[in-house]
């Protein structure tokens, strides 16, 4: 059973893709799962102010993603971001470099605030790029192919579970299990 905070999109969200993303997020098959849409970070690692897509909390760990609607691609390390309307934005940091700093950042707040809990300390953080609008092409450097989700992904509870087994491979030691509560109540971040 997936629960979801807040338990519903409000009005203001205006991306598409992230309305997209809910719908698809509702078909995640884990037990003992919660989905926080639209987390912020006030003391993002390298930036003023950093937030989160949604963040999946399950036995596994802490999973953060990213979405990115419309046309996205790296055209010689610059990234191209083109709405439906066909207007395009340029930006330096891709998308990433920025789920990547926000999963770093928010490993660091969870150590902060629980800095006496085993199970926070060795907390298992992973990251996913999700692109629902197009197929993804990997072809720069600092893509991660084994982390995106595109329009020719077949699971997303597949994905979520690959998307941890990515970042678990990458660690050097055992991630500590989550003990999450059935009854529908979160800790506070």
């Amino acid at each position: 059973m997936v629960t979801f905070i807040p338990p519903y999109l409000g009005e203001e969200i205006k991306s598409s893709a992230e309305k997209k993303m809910y719908d698809i997020l509702q078909e995640l098959d884990m037990e003992n799962a919660y989905i926080l849409h639209s987390l912020g970070l006030p003391r993002h690692q390298s930036k003023i102010y950093g937030e989160i897509d949604f963040v999946v909390v399950c036995d596994r760990g802490a999973a953060c993603l990213e979405i990115k609607g419309g046309r996205v691609e790296c055209r010689e390390g610059r990234w191209i971001f083109t709405d439906r309307y066909g207007t395009e934005r340029e930006k330096a940091e891709g998308p990433f470099a920025q789920v990547t700093g926000n999963m770093f950042s928010l490993r660091k707040v969870l150590k902060e605030k629980f800095p006496g809990s085993p199970h926070i300390k060795n907390i298992l953080t992973a990251c996913g790029v999700v692109f629902p609008d197009i197929r993804f092409p990997a072809s720069s450097q600092e893509i991660i192919p084994e982390i995106v989700y595109d329009a020719g992904t077949d699971s997303i509870t597949g994905y979520i579970k690959g998307i941890f087994d990515y970042w678990q491979g990458r660690r050097h030691r055992k991630p500590e299990r989550l003990s999450l509560p059935t009854s529908g109540r979160l800790f506070r971040i």
